[in-house]
């Protein structure tokens, strides 16, 4: 490691250590902070769309759906398609910006895959004093867009997942375009999901402490798939090779279950 690197390291060490200390989590703080932003939810005016704060028992959040005269008014949705997204927050809120994601595929490639699409319908950053109801008006802008950027193939431009993140492992398995598979590496001791969507390829790592959720070790898109190979003497060994660009290329080896269906599907895919 250069020592700018190890330097610029210890820097953004320092800074998350301090950042852990001054956002600490605040139930109360952010109990009331909802309950104000569940007021400031309002019914828009040119029936775009329909608001509903849901209360789960795993986390609270708000969800998005899009009217189907709305719908009907603008190009590349099909008919009697059901668009819905969902708004969620966590303990550090609204110090973070909330989280957006996608539930309905009425797109190919679907953004239902788990990409969190905050950063694109806000389009500036979040400020503590910005409310859920001025994120909620971008969302039709956002999806016109979208669609733009789908026709032209521009899938990889829209949304993110962020990499060692936690992730409610329970999330993908109600999103209607990904699939999951099971894998175990014998180098870490613990198992790990490979998770693939219409574009995207991610592996989780499960939170020992809690296997429902995991933590999200990497990510890439499906033409970064340069080889994939199996094990002549172990077919569950399957080897991957992912490069993008000019970036050092990255070898994965994953130890599946169900390697002929993985490979299918990821033959699918590309």
């Amino acid at each position: 490691i250069k020592p700018s690197e190890l330097h610029r390291r210890k820097n953004m060490d320092f800074l998350q250590n301090i950042a852990s200390k001054i956002f600490k989590p605040d139930k109360a703080k952010l109990a009331a902070r909802m309950k104000y932003e569940f007021e400031q939810l309002e019914v828009d005016k040119y029936n775009r769309f329909i608001i509903s704060y849901v209360k789960d028992a795993l986390e609270d959040y708000i969800t998005v759906v899009l009217t189907e005269k709305y719908l009907k008014s603008i190009s590349g949705i099909q008919n009697n398609v059901r668009v819905e997204f969902r708004i969620c927050v966590d303990m550090r809120y609204p110090e973070s910006a909330p989280m957006v994601y996608c539930y309905d595929s009425f797109c190919f490639p679907s953004l239902a895959d788990g990409r969190n699409l905050f950063p694109d319908i806000a389009k500036t950053a979040w400020e503590p004093r910005s409310t859920i109801m001025e994120l909620i008006y971008k969302i039709p802008a956002f999806l016109e867009e979208a669609l733009d950027l789908l026709s032209t193939n521009k899938c990889a431009l829209i949304g993110s997942y962020q990499v060692n993140s936690r992730y409610n492992l329970f999330d993908f398995v109600q999103l209607p375009c990904v699939k999951i598979f099971e894998c175990f590496d014998n180098n870490i001791g613990y198992g790990r999901l490979i998770i693939l969507s219409d574009f995207n390829i991610l592996i989780i790592n499960y939170d020992e402490k809690n296997p429902e959720h995991g933590y999200l070790k990497m990510w890439a898109t499906i033409p970064c798939i340069r080889n994939i190979s199996r094990e002549k003497n172990d077919p569950d060994h399957v080897m991957l090779l992912l490069k993008k660009g000019n970036r050092p290329s990255i070898e994965l080896d994953l130890f599946l279950g169900n390697s002929s269906d993985f490979l299918k599907a990821v033959e699918e895919r590309i």
